[in-house]
């Protein structure tokens, strides 16, 4: 029995040492965490007051899974969990704030072999011209490959897929090694679809796959703000179509500000051919190989130890790298 490392995602086997292999019983399969997780932040406390706060649900104390939790609580609810590794991969159908309570570096959502994003959030289109509101704090995605878009002949978004009238605001999480290639064709970490909007603020996205185009996000024609995020060693390499980070459709919106955007296979930001109304803004980011915008810089970040998926900036980095990017 064996695993190539793609098939193995966020987990790796470990051999002990010889003196711990009886009571150890031979290697075993652990899961692999980026360094540095716990500088992304802590959520902010769960209200304990339910009265003037809002519906809360723990997991697994009140439900014994995150998808249980989902299906139960009511609209507007807000759902703590746990710290652990849960095996699933979540569907979101109504307003709801997701939050890991010791954060990304304690709270794991791997969707490993169930053939689907990790956090398929959508809605059906209504006649309200205000958007739903769906929030995560603190959560690492891993092992997602996205969500069957049957219409456009591909899985999309492996570890957040968007659609309808809804807006998706993830903090402090990290969207580690979605997206296997051969399996997600657009969209590695993100997929959004037409209508859709997602912010991302302090969020580490790194080892994301795509097959087609989007290692990192594919925007079709929907909305992607991304703040203070690191992007990160993404992978984007097509038989055919157009290797990047993040692709834009027609009609995409994409802003990003305090980003660091590095080691990706593929041009950092591409429209794609044949799309129109796409528009990009990039701000005061470090971006490989440069880019137009405002106080965009192109100088090699010095990270600790990316070899070991540690993309934390070591001391003697250029000082114009400070405050750029999820991890300090």
């Amino acid at each position: 029995f064996t695993e190539t490392v793609g098939d193995l995602g966020a987990f790796r086997w470990v051999e002990p040492a010889p003196a711990a292999r009886e009571e150890e019983g031979g290697a075993r399969l652990v899961l692999s965490l980026p360094r540095g997780l716990e500088e992304l932040g802590l959520p902010a406390p769960v209200a304990e007051d339910s009265a003037s706060a809002q519906t809360l649900v723990r997991v697994p104390e009140d439900q014994p899974t995150i998808q249980r939790a989902l299906d139960v609580a009511p609209a507007g609810a807000r759902i703590a969990v746990k710290a652990g590794l849960y095996r699933e991969a979540l569907r979101v159908r109504r307003p709801v704030t997701i939050v890991g309570e010791l954060g990304a570096a304690g709270t794991v959502i791997d969707a490993r072999g169930l053939g689907a994003a990790v956090l398929d959030v959508q809605f059906a289109a209504t006649d309200e011209s205000q958007r739903a509101r769906v929030e995560m704090r603190g959560v690492t995605l891993t092992g997602g490959v996205g969500r069957l878009v049957v219409d456009k002949g591909g899985s999309f978004g492996g570890a957040l897929a968007i659609s309808g009238p809804v807006e998706v605001e993830l903090e402090g999480c990290a969207l580690w090694r979605n997206g296997q290639i051969t399996h997600t064709g657009r969209g590695g970490a993100v997929y959004i679809a037409p209508g859709s909007l997602a912010r991302l603020s302090r969020c580490l996205l790194a080892g994301n796959e795509a097959e087609l185009t989007g290692g990192i996000a594919y925007v079709d024609g929907g909305e992607l703000d991304l703040r203070d995020c690191t992007l990160v060693s993404n992978r984007c390499v097509p038989r055919i179509g157009l290797p990047c980070g993040v692709a834009l459709g027609s009609g995409a919106k994409v802003q990003v500000e305090g980003a660091l955007v590095w080691d990706n296979l593929g041009q950092p930001f591409a429209v794609l051919p044949q799309a129109v109304g796409a528009a990009l803004t990039v701000r005061r980011s470090n971006v490989q190989g440069g880019w137009e915008g405002s106080g965009v810089i192109d100088l090699p970040p010095k990270f600790r130890d990316p070899l070991d998926s540690d993309w934390r900036l070591a001391p003697e980095s250029a000082p114009e790298l400070e405050g750029l990017g999820a991890l300090r």
